[in-house]
């Protein structure tokens, strides 16, 4: 069955529950996807739409990595508690959907809930929640995660773009590169923004100062969301130690924490975010490979880096 939204055959991860059985067709007991399922019922076929919205949502001002809405073209878009991430090639477009769908329900927390597929103005989205919608002063980083970045299918010229950035940043040395970042700054009530360019010429040797930047709102270090930070990816990396199915190529870790301390609610005032994102670049494991190395290396360091950040 092709049709991604036909809740009689699947649930989709956010509407499962641990204790819930699934369909073992594509699940198997590691909470794994099984690659002949996906590839033969998902990878590569053709998506159901659903409708768009009944207007334009607007462009996303809080985005600081990827493609913007700018020149005319239709970038990330947002209308309240939804996130319109653009699509441009067919076979990405249903690997990213039936990753979402089929996700194992032990990430549930970790991944975005996958709200949907549309097509606005000629163009396809992919319809997620929008994860900084409850933040009054969102403080954001998107880090890009992996020692490498690139597809072998990709063609030669985005492939070679990809090795010169990785060999040139801290994805090659530590398997994770800042794509940009957003910072309250309480001293002077204001934003600080950095984008990829920023990030790209951070040396191996800073990348602690430049956490410790981001987790500092110009007072103190936020030390208080150490735990759930870590606590995630450690999961996650548990889940990527065990799994030998899938490889993930340029996904990023999303980091998202409250920056006002005046709201009165302690849990919103202590709200913080870590999301696994960006899944255009799914493949099947190579028959030659048992991990996926590349991701679990700059899962490792990430986890080593947060640790020398909060310390």
């Amino acid at each position: 069955n092709n049709n991604l939204n036909n809740n009689n055959k699947i649930k989709s991860n956010e509407n499962r529950n641990e204790n819930e059985s699934v369909d073992s067709s594509y699940i198997n007991k590691n909470q794994s996807i099984d690659p002949i399922y996906f590839q033969k019922n998902y990878k590569g076929t053709s998506l159901p739409s659903i409708n768009p919205p009944n207007s334009l949502p607007s462009g996303y001002e809080l985005q600081v990595a990827g493609h913007n809405s700018e020149n005319k073209k239709l970038g990330f878009l947002v209308k309240d508690e939804k996130l319109y991430k653009p699509l441009d090639c067919a076979r990405r477009e249903a690997s990213e959907v039936a990753w979402y769908v089929l996700a194992p329900i032990c990430l549930n927390g970790i991944i975005p809930k996958y709200l949907g597929y549309t097509t606005i103005q000629s163009k396809n989205f992919l319809i997620l929640e929008n994860l900084t919608h409850q933040f009054s002063k969102p403080c954001v980083t998107d880090l890009k995660l992996g020692r490498l970045t690139y597809n072998e299918d990709m063609d030669e010229t985005k492939r070679e773009s990809r090795i010169q950035k990785d060999l040139s940043t801290t994805t090659s040395t530590l398997g994770f590169r800042f794509l940009g970042m957003q910072r309250y700054d309480k001293p002077t009530d204001s934003i600080i923004k950095f984008d990829r360019f920023w990030g790209r010429n951070i040396k191996t040797q800073e990348i602690v100062k430049h956490l410790q930047f981001f987790f500092n709102n110009g007072e103190r270090l936020r030390s208080e969301f150490a735990s759930k930070i870590l606590k995630s990816l450690n999961k996650l990396l548990n889940w990527c130690e065990q799994q030998s199915i899938l490889c993930f190529r340029s996904t990023s870790i999303l980091i998202i924490y409250e920056g006002d301390e005046t709201i009165e609610n302690f849990k919103q005032r202590n709200k913080c975010i870590i999301s696994w994102i960006d899944f255009a670049h799914v493949n099947d494991m190579s028959s030659n490979c048992f991990k996926d190395e590349e991701l679990i290396f700059g899962l490792k360091n990430l986890i080593l880096k947060l640790k020398e950040t909060f310390n």
